[in-house]
């Protein structure tokens, strides 16, 4: 029986560390977001998202547009489409 050579990390799904910081600085905006606004976590992902690219957060989600109403600025699907 021969040996296997050893896999390295890097060709089993890693991920570079930039992305991974990218990622990590994503979930701590999420989780302040969470404590801020009181979002469930799934909601605050699609906030802290919103605020990292700089966008506007549109839902059909009350609670969540009602919280996050300035930070990000958060409109309703009608809102826009009024505006067009």
């Amino acid at each position: 029986m021969t040996a296997k050579a050893p896999v390295e990390e890097a060709q089993v799904g890693s991920t570079p560390e930039s992305e991974l910081a990218i990622w990590e600085k994503l979930a701590q905006q999420a989780l302040d977001i969470t404590a801020i606004y009181r979002l469930r976590g799934s909601d605050a992902i699609y906030a802290a998202a919103a605020r990292r690219f700089a966008c506007p957060l549109v839902t059909l989600d009350q609670e969540q547009h009602d919280l996050v109403a300035a930070a990000p600025q958060a409109y309703y699907p009608v809102e826009l489409l009024t505006e067009l």
